[in-house]
C-alpha cells in the first residue's frame, strides 16, 4: 500500500522491516532486536533503527549487485518516494531468499 509511506510512518516501519528481518533470520532477528522490540521509547525506536540500518548495510554489502545504496537517514523519516522504493527492493529481496531457502528445503526431503 504505498499510500501508508506517503509521508513519514515510523511505527509502520518498524513492523514491516521486524517482519521482513524476522522472515530472513528468525534467530538473529530474535537476538539483534532482543532490547527494542517492541519499541515502546524513543530511546528504543533509536535502537531498533540503528539495528535495521546496520544489518542493511550487511546485506548490501554481500548483494551489492541486488540491493542498492540506502542512506541511512531514509530510516529517521521512513517515508516518501525514495522510502517506498528501496523497500520494494528489499521485500522482493527477502521473499526471493525464503524462496530459495523453502525450495532447498523441499527439496531435500
Amino acid at each position: 500500500c504505498p499510500e501508508m509511506f506517503e509521508h513519514s510512518n515510523p511505527k509502520a516501519f518498524q513492523q514491516i522491516f521486524h517482519f521482513l528481518l524476522t522472515s530472513l533470520d528468525k534467530d538473529r532477528a530474535k537476538t539483534e532486536f532482543r532490547d527494542c522490540w517492541p519499541a515502546l521509547d524513543k530511546k528504543q525506536e533509536a535502537e531498533f533503527r540503528k539495528k535495521v540500518s546496520n544489518w542493511i548495510k550487511e546485506l548490501q554489502r554481500e548483494h551489492q549487485n541486488i540491493l542498492p545504496y540506502t542512506n541511512p537517514a531514509l530510516f529517521q523519516s521512513p517515508g516518501g518516494r525514495k522510502f517506498v522504493q528501496f523497500l520494494r527492493i528489499f521485500t522482493t529481496f527477502v521473499m526471493k531468499h525464503r524462496m530459495e531457502k523453502e525450495g532447498q528445503y523441499i527439496l531435500s526431503k
